[in-house]
This record gives C-alpha cells, sequence and structure tokens, in this order.
C-alpha cells in the first residue's frame, strides 16, 4: 500500500513573460483554483512566449481537477498584471 503526499502552492506570475514552474513529477492528481480577483493565466509546457497552452479563466470561479504525466509544466499570466493559482498536488 503506498502513502499518497500532498504538496500545496501558491503560483504568482506577474505578468506574460514571467513564466512559473510547476513541479508534477509523481503527481496522481492535481486541483488548481484561480484567484478570481487577478487576470486570467495559461498552464504551458513551455516557458516561451507564444506557446500553447490551457487558459485559466478567472470568471470560471471552480477549482480544475487534471491528471498528467508532464514532469513539469508552467504557469504565466495572459495579461500584463499578475494572475495567481492555488495548487494542491497529490502524489504517489
Amino acid at each position: 500500500m503506498s502513502t499518497l503526499k500532498s504538496e500545496f502552492r501558491v503560483l504568482t506570475s506577474t505578468s506574460t513573460t514571467d513564466f512559473q514552474p510547476l513541479d508534477l513529477g509523481g503527481a496522481r492528481q492535481v486541483v488548481i483554483q484561480p484567484d478570481t480577483s487577478l487576470a486570467n493565466g495559461k498552464i504551458t509546457n513551455e516557458p516561451y512566449a507564444g506557446s500553447d497552452g490551457f487558459t485559466i479563466d478567472v470568471s470560471e470561479n471552480y477549482p480544475l481537477t487534471i491528471s498528467s504525466n508532464d514532469d513539469r509544466l508552467y504557469f504565466v499570466s495572459k495579461a500584463a498584471t499578475p494572475a495567481t493559482i492555488q495548487v494542491w498536488i497529490i502524489r504517489r
């Protein structure tokens, strides 16, 4: 029987060029909640301007639950103002 380990993080990206690493190595599940008082953000697998990604829309006030086999993703603001997410990483 394995023991699950959790990690809680708050990531803030200050602009469209401020990529914050999100380490998911060994994650079983990830729960993401945006700060709805700030800008939209984006989760991407490359820390470069113009990279494809998934928008974290602050108008949707719900936690997003994902499964990922990526070891590292990045969070970045979609505006020239800060964006923040709260992250709960559930590891094996």
